[in-house]
């Protein structure tokens, strides 16, 4: 998926990974044809109770202001995509800001992404404790949850997302200031969504390299078996930094044996 044109485009393979279709606009309303020219797209693989399907999430910047998310069943003919889903909405609510993942593994099909909104922007009205980054969730049901990971006194901005499903726990990462500075964590249980106030735990910082942004990680989901790793690079000195999460072993299992004779 890709945006061009103030429209949200996806493309497909056909027969193999070398032949690709013809590039079409994400069918419904005007909020997939009326972008921002800063306005992205993101695109995500997952599974729930209406079966394999592709997710695709974007920003519009226009009014309303909006994050939107459609979805392809594997099912369905490639051009044929279900209803358009709005997100929130609220002058400045959108931004161009992204990272969205899957629980590949869970058949419940949650869909995880963090998102930053433009509330901390100038003529937008946002206050110190307006959201600028946010978690939203995507239940089977196609309900959404909205969750403030920092607000617009946190300044902080390229959130990332892992999802670590053997404590069903997510984290999130992000720098501040918004210029270069520190990459902050902060976690929240998947079936209790809330973050703790303030900017976070520090995860990769430096005193040599104090310039520090766009942290990345990896897009699958993270385990007690994988741990967790995540990059960041030094805009002023041009250096990669690193750190890493032990998500210690997933809890003993107390179901008592069943015995056959």
């Amino acid at each position: 998926t890709y945006t061009q044109g103030s429209k949200v485009y996806v493309n497909r393979s056909t027969g193999s990974d070398s032949s690709w279709g013809t590039p079409f606009v994400v069918p419904g309303p005007t909020s997939a044809t009326s972008l921002n020219s800063d306005d992205i797209s993101s695109l995500v693989a997952y599974t729930d109770n209406d079966g394999s399907s592709i997710g695709v999430l974007w920003s519009n910047h226009n009014s309303p202001s909006s994050m939107y998310f459609s979805h392809h069943r594997d099912s369905d003919a490639d051009t044929s995509w279900q209803s358009v889903e709005q997100i929130y909405t609220a002058a400045c609510a959108a931004d161009d800001h992204i990272n969205l993942k899957s629980l590949q593994s869970d058949s419940s099909g949650a869909i995880y992404a963090a998102v930053k909104t433009s509330f901390g922007d100038s003529g937008c009205g946002g206050s110190s404790s307006s959201p600028l980054l946010r978690l939203v969730v995507r239940k089977p049901n196609n309900s959404w949850q909205v969750a403030t990971f920092a607000t617009v006194g946190d300044d902080e901005t390229r959130p990332q997302v892992l999802l670590d499903t053997s404590n069903r726990k997510v984290y999130m990462f992000a720098t501040s200031p918004t210029s270069c500075g520190v990459i902050y964590m902060k976690s929240t249980s998947m079936d209790n969504l809330s973050f703790p106030s303030g900017k976070g735990t520090p995860f990769v910082s430096s005193s040599t390299y104090t310039c520090l942004n766009n942290v990345t990680s990896t897009k699958q989901t993270v385990n007690s078996a994988t741990g967790l790793v995540v990059m960041a690079s030094d805009e002023s000195k041009l250096f990669y930094l690193h750190n890493t999460l032990d998500l210690g072993a997933p809890p003993s299992d107390t179901t008592a044996p069943t015995v056959t004779g």
